[in-house]
């Protein structure tokens, strides 16, 4: 008589042990699959717009038509046209520093408009919508965009704004020049909104997304009032400096009201 064959019973705990490694190594293929990278940090953009007005009818037109526009590009103005001052400006030919406060040809407006990213912005400018209303602009008033990309700013509302737009010709000179009208700012309740290492890239908007040459520089100082801007820019502290400035950039310096 053949002895009796064993049956083969299930090995439940190696049986277990299969299914946990299998679980596992598929779940770990399935997370590698569809794993997320964490979206990197968008860095907003803003377009600096100085106006001077031509016709004034035909810019309302323009700016009607401008305005939705912005919206539907994901931009927000942060400062609504208004009335701006050049105090100073050397980045067109010209030099208007001996010139009294608000001496202008035409009247004078800026916006400070912000959008998500540099690609918001620069889809906002070549936008059909917006295409369409530039002949208005042009027929209405000579402007002048820069965009630049910053950090995020915080602006007080009912303040009053000094923007530096520029090309800095001479490094050293205007790291000396920065460092002596930092403080007159201080000196007269002034705050440095913007300074001139955050800016990452900038461009004249009409020309069109290509950078000028030498290293542009945008810079905002916030002051508790107009008033309290033009008597930093008068002081003569600040007067002497500028022949430095002179030397170091080539810039447009406004004063706007936030």
């Amino acid at each position: 008589m053949e002895p009796a064959k064993k049956k083969r019973g299930v090995n439940v705990y190696a049986l277990l042990v299969a299914l946990i490694i299998l679980s596992v190594g598929v779940g770990f293929t399935i997370g590698w699959f569809l794993k997320v990278e964490p979206e990197a940090e968008v860095t907003p953009a803003y377009v600096l717009g100085h106006i001077s007005i031509i016709n004034g009818a035909t810019f309302t037109t323009y700016a009607g038509m401008a305005g939705p526009t912005i919206a539907a590009a994901g931009g927000s103005v942060q400062v609504a046209p208004g009335g701006i001052t050049h105090l100073s400006s050397t980045a067109y030919g010209d030099s208007v520093d001996t010139l009294p406060f608000g001496v202008t040809t035409n009247p004078q407006k800026g916006v400070l408009i912000k959008f998500p990213s540099m690609e918001a912005a620069k889809g906002w400018y070549g936008s059909f919508e917006y295409q369409k209303a530039i002949p208005y602009r042009l027929a209405g008033g000579d402007v002048i965009f820069t965009l630049a990309e910053l950090d995020a700013v915080t602006i007080t509302s009912g303040t009053a704004l000094v923007v530096v737009v520029g090309t800095i010709k001479d490094a050293t000179k205007f790291s000396t020049y920065a460092g002596a009208a930092g403080p007159l700012v201080t000196k007269h309740g002034g705050s440095v909104l913007v300074p001139p290492t955050n800016r990452t890239t900038m461009t004249d908007l009409q020309m069109p997304f290509v950078a000028a040459n030498g290293r542009r520089v945008f810079v905002c100082f916030q002051f508790p009032s107009a008033t309290k801007a033009t008597d930093w820019y008068a002081d003569s502290e600040y007067q002497a400096i500028i022949p430095t400035r002179l030397e170091a950039m080539d810039a447009v310096i406004s004063l706007m009201s936030a």
